[in-house]
């Protein structure tokens, strides 16, 4: 199970890798699933609730979440076998400051 999980992430990230040397926007919604564009749209309502832990979404909800990304992805695991939940560290606000102030 694991290794199918580190493939497809795997797969995502040279999609964005890709994505980004063509030129094209990194969060092109041709390349993201349903829970991906979820994560976007509700990024501000995360980083309030979930700043700083790992948490699992799927079927555009938060399933898991917690300080471990394996624990939260066994949680997510359980809950839904048939699923590969979307896996991801919110950042804390105080990080978003500095990646937007080198961004300028």
């Amino acid at each position: 199970m694991y290794r199918k999980i580190g493939a497809e992430f795997k797969a995502r990230v040279a999609r964005a890798v890709l994505v980004e040397i063509a030129g094209l926007p990194l969060y092109n919604e041709v390349y993201m699933d349903r829970d991906d564009r979820w994560i976007i749209k509700h990024f501000d309502r995360l980083v309030s609730r979930y700043s700083g832990e790992y948490v699992a979404v799927v079927k555009e909800q938060v399933i898991a979440h917690g300080v471990s990304p394996r624990v939260v992805e066994q949680k997510a695991r359980s809950r839904y076998p048939h699923q590969i939940p979307s896996l991801l560290l919110v950042p804390r606000e105080k990080d978003l400051t500095c990646v937007l102030l080198i961004r300028r």
